[in-house]
């Protein structure tokens, strides 16, 4: 009876058309997601930028810290759990509501979670470096190799671009 209800009431009223509703709660769903992803990308970005490890040698997310309190205690969660619980000691709100209201298997922070972003990451930074040889008119790449002694090779490599 109450679907019935809602839905006479719903004819008797002019309102938004039931695709309309649908497609704006999708896109406040999609913006609202969006907004909890920013604090994690712009993480693996700096943790990336800086040549810093992600993830401790105990980073299943049982030994994950409660997100907010300090993990001085807590030995080996990585640095990745450590700057997200310093954004949210430092007041980051959305990903505090995030982080303490989502399903633990809804939180992207896990290894895998973070082995996506990683890539998506990296396929971004490709994209723009290609659209950039693309618009070039001059490039070059310099290349670079050395062996540890456990003889493990490492490979470096630079791009230098020159446009007009």
């Amino acid at each position: 009876m109450l679907s019935f209800n809602a839905l006479l009431s719903r004819c008797n009223i002019k309102s938004n058309v039931i695709e309309v509703d649908l497609n704006n709660s999708r896109l406040k769903l999609l913006s609202d997601n969006r907004k909890k992803l920013v604090p994690i990308i712009k993480t693996i970005i700096f943790l990336g930028r800086n040549d810093l490890a992600f993830r401790g040698y105990r980073d299943d997310s049982k030994y994950h810290p409660d997100i907010g309190e300090s993990s001085t205690q807590k030995v080996g969660v990585g640095n990745f759990i450590e700057l997200l619980n310093f954004r949210v000691d430092a007041g980051d709100q959305i990903l505090s509501n995030h982080l303490s209201s989502s399903p633990k298997n809804a939180t992207y922070i896990s290894k895998t979670t973070q082995n996506q972003l990683i890539d998506s990451c990296g396929k971004a930074i490709e994209e723009v470096l290609i659209r950039n040889v693309k618009h070039s008119i001059f490039f070059s790449i310099l290349c670079d190799e050395a062996v540890d002694c456990s003889n493990t090779v490492s490979y470096d490599s630079t791009e230098s671009l020159i446009s007009i």
